[in-house]
């Protein structure tokens, strides 16, 4: 008799529980399936679905190489609640392990002190706005930092020595790139996502002369970016407009003509030309 025969006996499930978990346990010698079916039999409080279930079981198996205790049959994972905490527990140090900051974000300003970066994906926006009420730093909602970075600079200072009150360790900058030159608002928010002034920065434990430094770098690096910013957008817009070019077209309606010195033909010749010359003049 096969172990998933032996197993099909031993466990009072349904059919379609059983199948479900033999199928989802791709492992050659059918390594959970066990665990499964005694974790379902068990349903402790966790336990609110085969779903759930599957799902940390899957996890802890991704997550193998992160977990020291990596053997799902030892007593301490009979506590469903235990191989839930190890597998989140396993997601940070992996997290940590793999996260290279330089794909993640731009380093604006760093010091023995503090950190200033600007993050660049959510997984940057995450790490560094880990432990915030910042909505641009949610896992369950990552399209608001998409529409923060889209619309402008988003800028995150972290107090390294976590010294500063209340909940001042970290600070959330953002500059719109509607915002004019180097002497538009910077917006700011408390770890808490309370806006702030720079005198609350000063008040909580931030030097004076660490807040101008900070704020005067962020300011001009925001300026920089968002002229980066048009920048890309004209190029777009250029772009938009070339595209829509039809060359198929444009030849048909020179052919139909005929008369290749006509004025008009002559006109978007010599355009076409132009055109060619701008562009190896600029790349």
């Amino acid at each position: 008799m096969s172990k998933v025969d032996k197993l099909r006996e031993k466990y009072s499930v349904t059919t379609q529980t059983f199948n479900k978990f033999v199928k989802v346990d791709e492992t050659p010698t059918k390594k959970y399936l066990e665990y499964l079916l005694k974790m379902w039999t068990q349903k402790s409080g966790l336990i609110t679905s085969s779903t759930v279930l599957i799902e940390y079981v899957l996890k802890f198996d991704e997550l193998l190489p992160y977990i020291p205790l990596k053997d799902i049959y030892h007593h301490e994972y009979t506590n469903f609640e235990f191989l839930v905490a190890m597998v989140e527990k396993a997601e940070e140090v992996k997290e940590e392990k793999t996260f290279v900051r330089e794909e993640h974000c731009e380093i604006i300003l760093e010091n023995e002190k503090y950190l200033l970066v600007q993050p660049t994906t959510i997984r940057g926006s995450l790490k560094y706005g880990a432990n915030t009420k910042w909505c641009t730093s949610s896992k369950s909602n990552p399209e608001t930092f998409k529409r923060y970075d889209r619309d402008g600079i988003l800028g995150y200072l972290i107090d390294k020595k976590e010294s500063k009150f209340n909940s001042f360790n970290k600070i959330a900058f953002y500059v719109d790139h509607k915002v004019p030159g180097l002497s538009g608002e910077i917006t700011m928010y408390d770890s808490m996502d309370r806006m702030i002034k720079d005198h609350d920065l000063v008040k909580n434990g931030w030097d004076e002369i660490e807040v101008l430094e900070v704020i005067t770098v962020f300011r001009y690096f925001a300026f920089t970016q968002t002229k980066k910013h048009r920048a890309k957008q004209y190029l777009y817009k250029v772009h938009e407009s070339i595209n829509k070019i039809d060359f198929d077209e444009l030849k048909n309606n020179f052919e139909k003509l005929g008369d290749k010195n006509t004025e008009i033909i002559y006109t978007v010749k010599n355009l076409f030309n132009k055109l060619e010359n701008q562009i190896k003049n600029i790349l």
